[in-house]
């Protein structure tokens, strides 16, 4: 059975709403934090929850997705 990801796209963020996922934030947050990265590129990046999480750093972000509707 195949995910439509198209037809998903308006629910796909609940789960982030009953659960912030703290230790994934907190390891990404840290990784990218180094003065070394000004550029984040996420490959897949639904609907760009995890780069709106970097939204205040100071440095460039991308998200692509194969899904037009997330």
């Amino acid at each position: 059975m195949a995910i439509s990801y198209d037809e998903l796209a308006n629910d796909f963020d609940e789960r982030y709403r009953r659960q912030s996922f703290p230790g994934i934030q907190a390891r990404l947050r840290r990784l990218v934090s180094s003065p070394s990265v000004s550029k984040v590129l996420e490959v897949g990046c639904g609907t760009g929850h995890w780069l709106s999480i970097l939204s205040d750093l100071p440095i460039e972000l991308t998200g692509v997705d194969p899904s037009r509707a997330m």
